[in-house]
């Protein structure tokens, strides 16, 4: 039977797990970064021509203006805006990026994971990809938006 890898990379820490041939390879990188700086906005930054068609797919009238998005973040989760505007001002981010980051009305997407949380010590959470192998980025982020680690 041939024998495939898993290669991970977690907080500096690398390890190889074996698979059976019916799981693809794939690499997981994490980020520990705490409050938003310069390895969020590098992963922001590669990342953001997918993002940009992505949200201009249906074309820029479907979506909604920076200060429309900027209101119902605002009025919705105002937790976030620190962090929202941390995030901008790192990436020196322009409309189109600031009207994407705040999610309000994206462009339609699927959703197809599922995820379990364990709140006890040590904290985890383990999410299920119903997506083919292809379309998972491979990223893991720690960080502390506001007061709550995720």
């Amino acid at each position: 039977m041939v024998r495939r890898h898993l290669h991970c990379h977690c907080f500096g820490v690398e390890s190889d797990i074996s698979t059976d041939s019916l799981y693809p390879s794939l690499t997981f990188n994490a980020i520990y970064e705490p409050l938003p700086g310069s390895r969020l906005g590098g992963l922001f930054k590669s990342h953001w021509p997918g993002y940009r068609k992505w949200f201009l797919r249906e074309g820029e009238s479907k979506r909604p203006s920076y200060l429309k998005s900027r209101r119902m973040l605002s009025n919705h989760i105002p937790e976030l805006e620190g962090t929202y505007d941390s995030i901008l001002e790192l990436i020196d981010g322009s409309d189109f990026q600031a009207r994407c980051l705040a999610l309000y009305c994206p462009t339609p997407f699927f959703s197809g994971c599922s995820q379990a949380v364990w709140s006890r010590a040590p904290l985890a959470l383990i999410r299920n990809y119903d997506y083919a192998p292809q379309l998972c980025d491979g990223m893991i982020l720690f960080s502390v938006p506001g007061t709550v680690p995720v």
